[in-house]
């Protein structure tokens, strides 16, 4: 609190969770647009900690509380970020620059609050929210593409795909974006590449995609988290598939989505 001259009293942004008690300060910080969060952590030390630390996105989660973005990449080491709530596009940082990265195929997903990059080259780039930063992440156990994928909350989950040699695998990892690290999982009944992921009602699904000789597939699985096994649903789509060129995925975070997609084709 601060007295002025005439001895009216200012309240500081130094001491206003102080003033109207840190619960309710918190509870209405979980819903302010992350738009303001680089300006609020420059009040004092206590905002800085909550962002920085990333414990507010935890707050956020927990409160159910999500914010719709979008990152979008047009070149190897460039991404751009559309913020709705300011209708503006945001220049993210660009990538360490890597040539045998840049050369090689890659694909993205969204986990947390950070952004993965891979390339078949065995590398990961890992941008994280928190510090507007890019790193080095882990790789996956085996370098691979065209997977499917989805993300709940602080964990991700991968399956399908081809590796280097253009095999077509029935492999699954889980990404924990606490830890930064990679959980294998048991294999899909079926090796699949180009397909789709997406997680609902505690299951992670599998669906469409093509296996060997591009025999196309009308099946999806079903891999349950509490079992730890596959299930084969058949006819899951029609005839027509889905091609997707697409460098980015559609998914959650625990503060946004990411809507990441280049071009769709009907065939």
């Amino acid at each position: 609190m601060e007295v002025t001259a005439g001895g009216e009293q200012h309240v500081s942004w130094s001491n206003l969770s102080d003033v109207v008690g840190c619960g309710l300060f918190i509870n209405c910080f979980v819903r302010l647009s992350r738009s303001y969060y680089g300006s609020v952590a420059c009040l004092n030390r206590d905002f800085n900690s909550l962002v920085r630390s990333g414990e507010i996105y935890r707050l956020r989660r927990k409160n159910g509380v999500a914010e719709h973005w979008i990152y979008l990449s047009c070149s190897a080491l460039e991404w751009v970020a559309y913020d709705p709530y300011r209708a503006r596009w945001i220049q993210v940082p660009r990538m360490p620059p890597d040539e045998c990265f840049m050369c090689s195929d890659k694909e993205s997903l969204a986990v947390g609050t950070e952004l993965l990059v891979f390339a078949m080259t065995d590398m990961v780039f890992r941008y994280t929210i928190l510090t507007n930063s890019w790193t080095r992440a882990d790789p996956m156990d085996s370098p691979w593409c065209l997977f499917g994928s989805t993300s709940v909350g602080g964990k991700a989950y991968v399956a399908g795909g081809t590796d280097s040699s253009g095999r077509v695998l029935s492999s699954a990892e889980m990404y924990d974006s606490n830890t930064h690290t990679w959980t294998t999982l048991a294999s899909m009944n079926m090796a699949r590449k180009m397909c789709s992921g997406v997680f609902m009602d505690g299951k992670f699904y599998v669906i469409d995609g093509v296996t060997n000789n591009n025999k196309v597939l009308t099946c999806g699985e079903e891999y349950d988290l509490n079992r730890l096994s596959w299930r084969v649903i058949e006819n899951m789509s029609g005839d027509s598939t889905l091609e997707c060129s697409v460098f980015l995925r559609s998914l959650q975070l625990s503060t946004m989505s990411f809507m990441l997609l280049i071009t769709v084709r009907m065939v």
